[in-house]
């Protein structure tokens, strides 16, 4: 890894010529990137986690620990923080701002009787 914990050109040839090699699919610089940025934000995100206050690691059951009012606690503040809150936002996210154009009937993401 170069500066800035990113991968440098050399370092993503060797992973995408070991890929190749194990895989039998080659997987370009762009690729390679992408899993490394999309795994280093969950291994931040993971530590964040069991570094809060309540949380834990198990060793033997290989997860995270915490009581329940806990994890109560955690989930409330996550989800007042979440863009999605509504199958309307799921939508948005989904087709983008032009959601009032789909039929309601037509998407997988609704249930009968849900309202755009």
């Amino acid at each position: 890894m170069g500066i800035n914990n990113t991968l440098s050109a050399k370092k993503v040839n060797e992973i995408s010529q070991k890929l190749k090699e194990q895989t039998g699919r080659y997987f370009d610089a762009a690729q390679i990137r992408a899993k490394f940025a999309r795994m280093k934000a969950k291994t931040n995100a993971f530590h964040k986690l069991i570094n809060s206050t309540g949380f834990g690691w198990s060793s033997e059951t290989n997860t995270i620990t915490a009581d329940e009012n806990v994890w109560s606690t955690y989930l409330k503040k996550r989800w007042q923080e979440s863009v999605v809150k509504t199958k309307q936002d799921l939508l948005r996210l989904t087709y983008g701002n032009n959601v009032g154009v789909i039929a309601c009937e037509d998407s997988p993401l609704l249930s009968e009787g849900d309202v755009c």
